[in-house]
């Protein structure tokens, strides 16, 4: 009889095991449903999922948190999420606080604790926060400047992809920062960043590089579009070359109109080349 009742209890044991939700499980339900905008009950599984120990539903219930998406924003436990999350070492938990710590805008500023999260963050593979520690070892925030190791993580970002990366790593090869000179291989990393959006710096440089035959054959037609197109985000260096491509009728017409329109917008924003064009051509 005792034997009947062990074998009895073991039974029901391993079947309560076996109908134990799993987190990860629950919180993929949570990611589709989310895709399907039904961020509501998305939620619900991936506080779940959080409370059963999954990483990946701690980060996505901090981002709805924070984003204030199926429930209601409240930045204090999306810091708190993010915050368990990260002491396990999850990647884009590491990330976000790296991102709040660099902000100072929930917390208090923290650059060195900030770089810190970013590197944890980029040695486990995240693409963002490898791009960030390249920023910060060549900006010197939070750490000293090593353009070494600046190239180094701008590399790897950009070899998963990472657009910014891709632009700052082909400066680094454009201009030997931290690695050996390479036009041609900086131009076609500003060709790939520059796909992702025309108004980027790599479609200023990349202009650059046709206008000064970098890297590649001179064109001042092919650097005249990569100005236009740069000059879409109102960047006042693309908007000076753009006027002098037409002020000289280089890859275009000359018009003396539209150059002198261009040099006062990019003079505007404090670009002192087109401020010097404008008193030496238009004075």
């Amino acid at each position: 009889m005792r034997t009947a009742c062990c074998l009895f209890c073991l039974s029901a044991c391993l079947l309560l095991t076996s109908c134990s939700p799993d987190p990860h499980e629950m919180w993929k339900r949570a990611e589709r449903l989310a895709g399907e905008s039904k961020f509501a009950l998305a939620g619900k599984y991936y506080r779940k999922a959080a409370e059963l120990g999954d990483l990946d539903a701690m980060n996505s219930l901090a981002e709805g948190y924070f984003d204030g998406r199926g429930c209601m924003r409240d930045v204090s436990k999306a810091l708190e999420w993010w915050n368990k999350a990260a002491e396990q070492e999850h990647p884009k938990a590491l990330y976000r606080l790296g991102q709040r710590y660099e902000e100072g805008k929930y917390v208090e500023q923290d650059l060195p604790k900030s770089f810190n999260y970013y590197l944890r963050s980029a040695e486990k593979g995240n693409k963002d926060a490898q791009y960030c520690a390249g920023c910060c070892y060549a900006e010197g925030k939070g750490t000293e400047v090593d353009m070494e190791k600046a190239a180094e993580w701008f590399k790897k970002a950009s070899e998963q992809g990472n657009h910014p990366a891709k632009y700052r790593y082909g400066l680094c090869l454009e201009q030997g920062l931290g690695v050996a000179k390479d036009p041609v291989a900086a131009v076609e990393l500003y060709k790939h960043a520059s796909e992702e959006d025309f108004g980027s710096p790599a479609k200023l440089r990349l202009g650059l590089c046709y206008y000064n035959g970098i890297g590649i054959e001179q064109s001042y037609l092919d650097a005249f579009e990569c100005f236009q197109q740069a000059t879409i985000s109102g960047n006042p260096e693309a908007m000076y070359y753009y006027g002098l491509c037409l002020y000289n009728g280089q890859g275009t017409i000359k018009d003396l109109e539209k150059a002198k329109i261009n040099w006062e917008k990019a003079a505007e924003r404090g670009y002192e080349k087109a401020q010097q064009a404008l008193k030496e051509y238009f004075p």
